[in-house]
């Protein structure tokens, strides 16, 4: 939490740069997406692994973090329907995820 709470700030901060904020925006919405992607994959992992263990297993697994994390977040901001579905299929999708690659 520390190390994104970290790199957030410095990427809105750097977003007030003109030339940088370019850059920041898609770099803090990677960011979010890894680690959103990480607390959805960790629900299957913390059943079958211990934390260090799975903090392994996620950075290895980082694309499919950032791929799970940022559907989820684009899912999350569609109105009402978003909000219902996006928990449900993120999850679904981690632990089949999980399932398909062990």
């Amino acid at each position: 939490m520390i190390r994104e709470l970290i790199l957030t700030i410095l990427l809105l901060i750097a977003g007030l740069i003109p030339i940088l904020s370019v850059i920041a925006l898609p770099s803090l919405f990677l960011v979010q997406a890894y680690f959103t992607g990480f607390g959805i994959l960790d629900y299957y992992l913390e059943r079958h692994q211990t934390f260090s263990q799975s903090v392994t297993t996620v950075y290895d697994h980082k694309w499919a973090a950032i791929s799970l994390g940022g559907i989820f977040m684009l899912l999350f901001a569609v109105p009402v329907i978003g909000v219902i579905l996006a928990p449900y299929l993120a999850t679904v999708t981690g632990t089949k995820y999980f399932i398909k690659n062990k």
